[in-house]
């Protein structure tokens, strides 16, 4: 899962030109079949970073 989230994540251009650091808390269910559901923000930073966060995670490939 690491590898995924580093090689997936891009930072928000806009986080980069305001200087928006910080980390994003994402609750996520890994159903039987391996899908990934109910995905959602527990602690953000606000804006493109969290929405980037949960684009990241929705596209996670099927856990085994």
């Amino acid at each position: 899962m690491f590898d995924y989230l580093v090689k997936n994540i891009k930072y928000p251009e806009d986080a980069k030109k305001n200087g928006v650091q910080g980390k994003v808390f994402i609750s996520f269910v890994v159903e039987t079949d391996g899908n990934i559901s109910n995905v959602g923000v527990l602690k953000g930073m606000g804006g493109s970073c969290d929405a980037e966060a949960l684009r990241v995670v929705k596209g996670m490939p099927k856990w085994k």
